[in-house]
């Protein structure tokens, strides 16, 4: 399976990605900071991310849009 661009870039800025199976829910880690993204509702609810950065916070958009665009969301 090929990786997409958009994991490989927050695994540059040192997300971790956790997927519940058989959900279509992400959930990723940086230190402190959860971010959960549930595509099916399109909720995107951070907790503690006030020492990220712009690009970090940028990156996770970018997926989640990407995402929504695959499962034809939008």
């Amino acid at each position: 399976m090929r990786k997409d661009v958009n994991l490989k870039i927050l695994e540059r800025y040192g997300f971790k990605l956790y997927k519940r199976p058989k959900e279509n829910v992400y959930l990723f880690k940086k230190r402190d900071a959860y971010i959960t993204i549930d595509m099916e509702y399109k909720i995107f609810e951070p907790k503690n991310i006030q020492f990220l950065n712009f690009h970090c916070i940028r990156a996770i958009y970018n997926f989640m849009l990407n995402e929504c665009i695959k499962v034809g969301k939008i």
